[in-house]
Order: C-alpha cells, then structure tokens, then sequence
C-alpha cells in the first residue's frame, strides 16, 4: 500500500483510485460505527476520501497512511458533530432571542427619547 501511496501523492489518480478500492470499506465502518447512519456515514466517507486526495501530499511517511486516513476520518466525524449538534443550534437561537429582545427595548426607548424631545421642542 505505501507504494500506492507514493504513486497518489505524485498525482497518480489510478493508485489514489486503487487505494479507495481498498480502504473504502474500512473507512465506511469506522464512519457507521461514528454515527450509525448508513447515509451519512456513505457521505462522510466519500468526504474523506475527497479530503485525502487533496491532501495527500502533506503525508509524509507513506507507511502512516491508514494512521492519517483514520485520523483524518475522525476529524470530519467530529466537525461534522459540531457543525449539527442542536445544543449548540440552540445556543444560537437563544442568543437571535436576546439579540432580538435587546434590539426591541433598544427601539422602544429610542421611540420615548423622540416623543420626549417632540414634546420638549413644542414647548
């Protein structure tokens, strides 16, 4: 494998083409096994394997390839989790609330501070 390897990280996209082969089953699993969503764990891989190809070039050692490929895939698990986790999604709406209250109070008294000078001037 780590000959393919070099080849990929040379361009070669029939070696990056045989490793996929390869390695796409393993890294399905470990995605399923990360989120137990055939789909999206069918999605995450394919992500990875996009992501290794337009990084390969920064694996140094063609031996730690699979060390890399793992790592790589957790990674994406683990944005992935962070970009969808609905506490944070409601962290996010709780704070559009404040916002949106503080924004209201802010226009009601900017509404009394007008009247109040409208009422001063007429005077």
């Amino acid at each position: 494998e780590s000959v393919l390897v070099g080849l990929a990280r040379t361009g070669n996209r029939d070696a990056y083409a045989e490793i996929v082969s390869r390695r796409q089953n393993w890294v399905r699993n470990l995605m399923r096994r990360c989120c137990r969503d055939p789909a999206l764990a069918d999605d995450l891989a394919q992500q990875v394997f996009m992501q290794g190809w337009q990084s390969l070039r920064q694996l140094e050692d063609p031996n730690r390839f699979p060390a890399w490929l793992k790592r790589m895939a957790v990674n994406l698990w683990l944005q992935h989790k962070r970009r969808n986790d609905p506490l944070r999604q409601w962290k996010l709406s709780e704070i559009d609330v404040q916002m949106q209250e503080r924004w209201d109070e802010f226009l009601r008294r900017s509404h009394e501070f007008d009247d109040n000078n409208e009422t001063e001037d007429r005077s």
